[in-house]
């Protein structure tokens, strides 16, 4: 029974290896692995269409770490046109690794829109909406190359009259998230290792 076992766990613990050495770089949160720093945050010079305002002044939070939150409120004069706003943003990453961006808050507009966008290399675009009065965004990964100073904007399409608020929520950069898959599997392997390491000690 004991030689089984045995050898079931050399055969799990050869399963885990390979599962580790097969998970691309990154899928995994490391405790000390590549960092984000956020640059200035600056509104564009100016403005496409409308009067639009930033009331509160978009900014990083906190400005380095594993993850970068950047909170921001503007609204569209009322009376006039339909405004468009355009929010630059700047981070340094110090290593190759993925990015999860998320974008979450809240807007008066139902019907407001935009884009979050990365510039080159990166070359990577993403629509936004609103959906029962918040702001909507599927999640997605950016993977990044190299330690280097990346940049995007953040388009915003809005009516007159109505509030786009990025507080709370934010757009988000999260460095090294765990895929579900990746992560359950990774647990469930070490468990199972610890379990037999145990049954063969008795």
């Amino acid at each position: 029974m004991k030689r089984n076992l045995k050898l079931l766990y050399f055969l799990t613990l050869g399963a885990l290896c390979l599962c580790l050495t097969a998970v691309p770089a990154g899928a995994v949160t490391v405790v000390s692995g590549p960092e984000l720093f956020g640059d200035a945050i600056v509104t564009s010079p100016f403005f496409f269409a409308g009067n639009p305002t930033w009331t509160t002044t978009p900014a990083w939070a906190p400005s380095s770490g594993t993850v970068l939150k950047m909170d921001g409120k503007v609204s569209c004069g009322a009376g006039g046109e339909a405004c468009k706003a355009e929010l630059d943003f700047y981070f340094t990453v110090t290593g190759a690794t993925p990015i999860t961006v998320t974008l979450g808050g809240a807007s008066t507009d139902p019907l407001a829109h935009g884009v979050v966008a990365f510039n080159p290399p990166l070359n990577i675009l993403e629509d936004w909406g609103v959906s029962g009065g918040s702001i909507s965004m599927t999640p997605f990964i950016v993977q990044i190359p190299g330690p280097n100073e990346y940049s995007g904007v953040l388009d915003i399409f809005m009516a007159p009259g109505t509030v786009v608020d990025l507080g709370g929520e934010s757009l988000d950069f999260t460095v090294g998230t765990p895929e579900p898959g990746s992560a359950l599997l990774l647990c469930g392997g070490l468990a199972l290792v610890e379990f037999l390491r145990r049954k063969i000690r008795r």
